[in-house]
């Protein structure tokens, strides 16, 4: 077998690891902090510069678990898309079973749907950022102040970073796209590939416009290295909302 073939082999039976992401399929056709998000009011005014990535992060992550794309269909029309995003967000938002899924007429991914609703994504984008910054980040949020961007060097720091990557990767085994949290920012995760000295996940960033990846090294003790920043797993589930 030659080499370059063997390789592909190697990546493609690494745990978890996933190849269907593209930003111009999964992704949102706008970037994190546009200058577009001033025409939405005072929340859309502080986005433009503060960003609004858990709101895009949700989005994308609600898209993926429970919207089914019908392109051969006729397309939404505006208040079909509405109240199609609407549903979205409140399966998304309660953690709630990956069976209920919301039927998108006339598209056949999330990015072209984005281009014909942009203004409707956007407006979601901020309002959703500020929903789960209050239902989910706030749980966080005395960790968060406390840790911020120090790097993690204690036993105690290496066990809580382990057992957030581990609940990452649980949410992602179950189907879930996990929102992950580091500091000032939130992506969400589509992928993961574990070895004996590193867990890799391939994440949507909404700042680029392509795939990323996220990576926690782990020492020979099974534990994260010391001197990492800590993450937080703020996907919403049903203990911050209700599910129906």
């Amino acid at each position: 077998m030659k080499p370059i073939f063997q390789l592909i082999l190697i990546l493609l039976t690494l745990p978890g690891l996933a190849w269907s992401f593209t930003m111009n399929k999964d992704g949102l056709c706008f970037t994190n902090g546009t200058p577009e998000l001033k025409r939405f009011g005072p929340m859309g005014e502080l986005g433009s510069k503060k960003g609004v990535c858990q709101g895009m992060s949700g989005i994308v992550s609600a898209f993926h678990e429970h919207a089914t794309f019908q392109a051969s269909k006729a397309k939404m029309t505006y208040n079909e898309a509405m109240s199609a995003m609407s549903e979205l967000r409140r399966y998304h938002s309660g953690g709630c079973s990956l069976k209920k899924k919301v039927k998108i007429s006339g598209y056949s991914n999330l990015y072209d749907f984005c281009k014909a609703h942009k203004n409707l994504m956007m407006a979601n984008a901020i309002d959703y950022n500020t929903d789960i910054a209050i239902r989910e980040i706030s749980w966080n949020l005395e960790e968060f102040l406390i840790l911020q961007d120090a790097p993690i060097k204690t036993k105690l720091g290496r066990l809580n970073l382990h057992a957030k990557v581990e609940s990452l990767r649980a949410d992602l085994k179950q189907g879930r796209w996990p929102l992950l949290l580091y500091y000032s920012h939130v992506v969400a995760v589509h992928s993961v590939a574990k070895t004996s000295d590193k867990v890799v996940f391939e994440i949507y960033d909404s700042n680029y416009s392509t795939s990323i990846e996220y990576t926690i090294a782990y020492s020979s003790d099974g534990l994260p290295k010391s001197g990492q920043k800590m993450i937080w797993n703020t996907t919403p589930n049903r203990l911050t909302t209700a599910c129906w």
